[in-house]
């Protein structure tokens, strides 16, 4: 078992396909708190784990755009618990 933390930077850019053509895009902080995390190796190459970690974003200088040209400014901040599984392959 292990834990950590994971400071970096993290960013998006999202089209929706409406008539207006809208794009969002932000960039900003982001945060990873493993809490806790285990992998247990079935056989010499296979095996299996679980994750439990808390983490955050933080995007303070959105911008909001269309194919008219308006520019909207937007700030967006989130954060959340997630519980994963994962299968693993050692070389």
């Amino acid at each position: 078992m292990y834990s950590g933390v994971a400071i970096g930077f993290s960013s998006f850019t999202y089209h929706d396909n409406s008539i207006n053509d809208v794009k969002f895009e932000g960039s900003g902080p982001a945060y990873k708190l493993i809490l806790a995390s285990s992998r247990f190796y079935l056989s010499k190459h296979f095996g299996l784990g679980a994750i439990i970690s808390i983490s955050g974003y933080s995007y303070k200088n959105g911008i909001i755009s269309n194919k008219y040209g308006d520019l909207i400014d937007f700030e967006i901040t989130g954060n959340g618990t997630q519980l994963a599984f994962m299968l693993s392959y050692k070389w």
